[in-house]
């Protein structure tokens, strides 16, 4: 991923009020968990890989937490000690001790009556990947991020989530007014199927237990202890034009060094060998 843009999440649950044995009161809650689908997200759906921000606890790197991401409305830093990140088996739990600033009241005054339900994140991705729910709608899996802040929020904005589709366009090397007309279109699981890479394996085994080898002037893959007559290479076993059926190949093969004459009117088989595997290239997906 090429720029690191400024994302948001939110994840549902009562922000808590907590009441510290110095008499100081803390908020706190889950500010993300693992494992956990999103809502749809524009033509898409998130989760988070378990320790995805592990790197940005373990570095001792800022992160704030700022009510409703305002920076005017801080409640506290991990630099001065009052905020305390923690991961377990759920997700990341944050627990910010309150100022006495009006704000910060009104907050937890805000929390103490229900009424702040979701708890935010913002971050920037360092890696992520794409691929498809078992119901195969897009899915993007947020692997390794930079945590900024994490964030008390009343209703969480439709927050904007180009950014996400922005890695799409990279990862698939897509145009991406391209990616967000399909995702405004809910077709961007059609678009990911369409580019998706397709990986020939040249190395697998046949019915007989042999090592296939591909052949550039046929559809059929064959054992390599034949040769083929009908191609330049000595790697695979074909009747040069014709594509014979699995009898067919069982057939005695032609002596390669035996010379070939054809018939007034007829093209010689080695340039219908070539017309074929131009043709076949014409046909393959690249």
């Amino acid at each position: 991923m090429t720029a690191r843009v400024l994302e948001q999440r939110a994840t549902p649950g009562v922000v808590q009020l907590r009441a510290a044995s110095d008499g100081t009161t803390h908020i706190g809650g889950y500010a993300l968990k693992w494992n956990t689908m999103s809502r749809n997200l524009g033509g898409f759906v998130e989760t988070i890989a378990p320790d995805a921000c592990n790197k940005t606890i373990a570095d001792g790197g800022e992160v704030f937490c700022r009510w409703d991401h305002d920076s005017a409305r801080m409640l506290g830093t991990r630099s001065a000690g009052t905020l305390t990140l923690v991961t377990d088996g759920i997700g990341l739990d944050y627990d910010c001790s309150l100022s006495q600033a009006t704000y910060a009241r009104d907050c937890a005054i805000a929390a103490e009556r229900g009424d702040l339900r979701f708890s935010s994140f913002a971050f920037r991705a360092i890696e992520d990947e794409w691929g498809f729910t078992p119901d195969g709608f897009p899915l993007r899996t947020l692997v390794q991020f930079q945590l900024i802040d994490v964030a008390p929020v009343f209703d969480p904005a439709y927050f904007d989530t180009s950014s996400g589709l922005r890695s799409l366009a990279e990862a698939r090397s897509l145009d991406l007014d391209t990616v967000l007309k399909a995702a405004q279109a809910n077709e961007l699981g059609v678009l990911m199927r369409e580019r998706d890479p397709k990986v020939f394996d040249l190395g697998a085994l046949n019915g007989t237990g042999k090592r296939d080898m591909g052949c550039d002037c046929c559809d059929e893959c064959v054992t390599a202890e034949d040769q083929c007559p009908g191609c330049e290479c000595d790697e695979c076993a074909c009747d040069g034009p014709t594509i014979g059926t699995s009898e067919d190949n069982d057939a005695p093969r032609s002596n390669p060094t035996t010379t070939e004459t054809s018939q007034p009117g007829d093209t010689h088989w080695r340039v219908k060998v070539r017309q074929r595997r131009a043709a076949l290239h014409q046909r393959r997906p690249f």
